[in-house]
């Protein structure tokens, strides 16, 4: 049984009010504003935004995230499933893989997913035949190619993907992924392959790809900190940066760190569609979607979504997914564990009412009558705007 007085789930359970909602909000659609200028948004004191912003940051609740845009890069995705009698020996053992973007552990008939990434689907089917189907304590194992993604999805990328692609998949590569998988540690210093094929398919150089690697390890790096350890001045590594944003190769990003966040449940959906492209885009407005992949797989799409509460994203799948004519059929499964952080957008802002839906959803308007009063003074006062 749904309890129906979450009016403010969201912030009981991660013990934040409505300023701390809007400045997320705010943060979220524009990571270069400042404490001054959201705190005249809010009508707060600069001090009081950035004593709120310290909070959030500690809960995990707004990080940052330099990436790659995966909605538009030439890059390939697989998103692999399986059953592994030790899931935590396989998350270890791939834990430094540069193919792998991240890896999750799940409750469902398999329980692991992990999101593979390579310049080429040959790559990617040797890692899996080598890695995970030649395991005797892995079975299940399906992998499927990510077509289209729902909306902009950056995520940090190994540019070290270079040095491998052309090993076999050995104990060799194991030992030069441990080498060269770079940090914060001033030491460990990342150097890309020239003349790659990240060069051509990126349009970009190895200072470039230096550049990406150091802000994907640490985003709070500076542009003076990057020049020193690459030869170049702070202007010039500023310039670089911002072509490589114009040109989308590398994007930017504020968020829940879904992996140390723990108070946020994100569950994995997996949909069989009779209309794949309707259902994708109707997840691609849906304000509670984190993310949603459509695959070459006999599930057609891999959809993310998230909340305060495991009974309310379930309901919202009952709701918003299988209820939907054109799907079906759908699995579920719940991320217990991260490989590696993972930072994405929430909708901090969105109304979910238990039984009803979504108050922003346009699949709620026939039932606005029965959303509480303070919904309904809420968006009213939104659209008044």
């Amino acid at each position: 049984m749904i309890a129906h007085n979450s009016e403010n789930s969201l912030e009981r359970i991660l013990e934040i009010d409505s300023d701390d909602r809007r400045i997320l909000t705010m943060v979220q659609e524009n990571p270069d504003l400042t404490h001054a200028e959201i705190a005249s948004k809010i009508n707060k004191s600069q001090p009081a935004v950035g004593a709120r912003i310290l909070k959030l940051e500690r809960k995990h609740l707004l990080e940052s995230q330099y990436g790659i845009d995966l909605s538009s890069s030439k890059l390939v995705i697989g998103i692999l499933t399986l059953y592994a009698r030790n899931s935590k020996e396989v998350i270890d053992a791939i834990g430094c893989c540069p193919f792998v973007l991240n890896a999750f552990t799940t409750i469902g008939r398999t329980n692991m997913t992990v999101w593979l990434v390579a310049t080429n689907i040959e790559k990617l089917e040797e890692i899996v035949e080598n890695h995970f189907r030649a395991r005797t304590d892995i079975r299940r194992v399906e992998l499927s190619f990510v077509t289209e993604v729902a909306r902009e999805t950056i995520l940090p990328v190994d540019l070290n993907i270079e040095a491998h692609e052309a090993l076999a998949c050995n104990e060799s590569c194991h030992v030069l992924a441990e080498k060269t998988s770079p940090d914060k540690d001033e030491e460990k210093v990342f150097e890309p392959v020239k003349g790659g094929v990240l060069d051509a398919l990126f349009k970009i150089d190895a200072d470039d790809k230096r550049i990406i690697m150091y802000l994907q390890g640490d985003p709070e790096i500076t542009h003076t900190e990057i020049g020193h350890r690459i030869g170049k001045s702070q202007p010039a590594v500023g310039e670089r940066v911002a072509k490589l944003m114009r040109k989308k190769v590398l994007g930017m990003q504020k968020g829940i760190n879904f992996k140390h966040a723990t108070e946020m449940n994100l569950i994995q959906v997996a949909i069989v569609a009779s209309d794949t492209a309707a259902v994708m885009e109707k997840l691609h407005g849906c304000t509670s979607t984190i993310l949603a992949f459509r695959t070459t797989g006999e599930r057609s799409i891999v959809a993310y979504l998230a909340g305060p509460t495991l009974d309310e994203v379930e309901e919202m799948v009952d709701s918003c997914i299988r209820a939907d004519d054109r799907v079906i059929e759908v699995e579920t499964a719940t991320i217990l564990t991260y490989a590696k952080d993972l930072i994405l957008p929430f909708a901090f802002e969105s109304e979910y009412i238990p039984g009803v839906g979504c108050a922003a959803c346009s699949a709620t308007a026939t039932t606005k009558s029965t959303l509480p009063d303070y919904v309904k003074a809420k968006h009213s006062s939104k659209a008044a705007l």
